[in-house]
């Protein structure tokens, strides 16, 4: 080897050793990788499992906060969740959500934007072998939560599609179990968000409708190639609001804390339509529909968001969350894990400590 090659190898290792050096140290003082298994924190987090990016400083876990995603110590092991409750705050759950009152002040419910999952969304059409054709007579076929099908059929051409496989088709609080695997829900969800990408109708005389109904009442979005109808029906009586000529794309039926709202998509935002109060709290019989009328060139794809149903706790411990409220002490944090049917957490073992953690999200790295 001559030597300008002998000189430009040692170089080569030199300069490996110094980054392997710096990588080190960095992983000592700053950041560090752990494996984590389960399907607790999905979709957030790979129900399969994986490494995760976490940042171990002290500086940082010091000024952690709500929604953010922390790694501690479980005893058996590190374990991930979601931060939902910090010191002064008393966490209760009722009827299904988390609600928080900061400070002594007033109980509110957690919200999208605090970190908190509160929804879950399944695409219900189009399935990956899903096909639609055009017909003024059509049926639907369904398996589980998915629209497998929309074909000619010599039925009327009127057809109704109920979401979900079960005989009285109520929407569940299905989660994501070990593996990905799909689990069937014990609680009925009222709150529901229904997202119908485009419309296409093969004539004047067509309609595709958006049904969700509960106890007391059923809204339904008609729509036309004319815009969009919105039809209200309350102890039998019908009323009906017409939204002339709007784009029908990004359809929205939304029910969520106390209102009902209908809106399209403008631009990367929901342009709502149409609002009124509507009773949430109603926990049962909570359907979705889809009909088709005259026939349908195509539709979707199709999702339906669906409320992330909270139970109190799954085993009475002392001091632990149950149908009264929990407060969480100075130095303490409530986690929960944002898959609840398949999670551990604060409803189980109470508050967990700031000296328990060992680092904050950064990333999930898969593998």
């Amino acid at each position: 080897m001559s030597p300008s090659g002998s000189s430009l190898l040692r170089r080569s290792i030199w300069t490996c050793g110094v980054v392997i050096a710096l990588v080190a140290v960095a992983r000592w003082k700053f950041v560090d990788i752990v494996r984590v298994r389960g399907a607790s924190m999905a979709p957030h987090i790979r129900p399969a499992g994986g490494w995760l990016l976490m940042d171990r400083r002290s500086s940082v876990l010091d000024r952690v906060t709500r929604g953010d995603v922390v790694v501690f110590d479980a005893g058996d092991g590190p374990a991930v969740k979601r931060i939902v409750g910090v010191a002064g705050d008393t966490v209760s759950i009722r009827a299904g959500d988390v609600w928080i009152a900061r400070n002594g002040g007033r109980s509110e419910r957690v919200e999208r934007s605090e970190g908190v999952r509160v929804s879950q969304r399944t695409r219900v059409f189009p399935a990956a072998d899903a096909r639609l054709a055009p017909s003024e007579r059509s049926e639907v076929v369904v398996a589980g939560d998915m629209i497998r099908e929309v074909r000619p059929s010599a039925s009327p051409a009127s057809v109704d599609l109920v979401f979900g496989a079960s005989n009285d088709a109520r929407i569940k609080d299905n989660g994501v179990g070990e593996g990905g695997v799909s689990i069937g829900g014990e609680h009925d969800v009222s709150d529901v968000r229904v997202l119908v990408r485009d419309v296409l109708l093969p004539s004047v005389d067509s309609a595709f409708s958006i049904i969700h109904s509960l106890p007391s009442d059923s809204v339904a979005v008609e729509v036309r190639r004319s815009g969009l109808t919105v039809v209200r029906t309350e102890s039998g009586d019908v009323r009906r609001v017409n939204f002339p000529g709007v784009p029908l794309r990004g359809i929205t039926l939304d029910t969520y804390d106390g209102f009902v709202r209908v809106g399209i998509e403008d631009g990367a935002e929901i342009r709502w339509l149409w609002t009124e109060p509507r009773d949430t709290s109603q926990l049962g019989a909570s359907r979705i529909g889809f009909r088709v009328q005259g026939g349908l060139d195509s539709a979707g794809p199709i999702f339906v968001d669906r409320d992330v149903h909270y139970v109190p706790t799954r085993q009475q411990v002392s001091g632990v969350l149950n149908e009264t409220a929990v407060f969480v002490p100075e130095g303490y944090f409530f986690l929960l894990g944002d898959q609840p049917g398949a999670s551990r957490d604060s409803r189980d073992y109470g508050c967990v400590a700031r000296s328990k953690f060992v680092g904050k999200l950064i990333s999930f790295l898969g593998w």
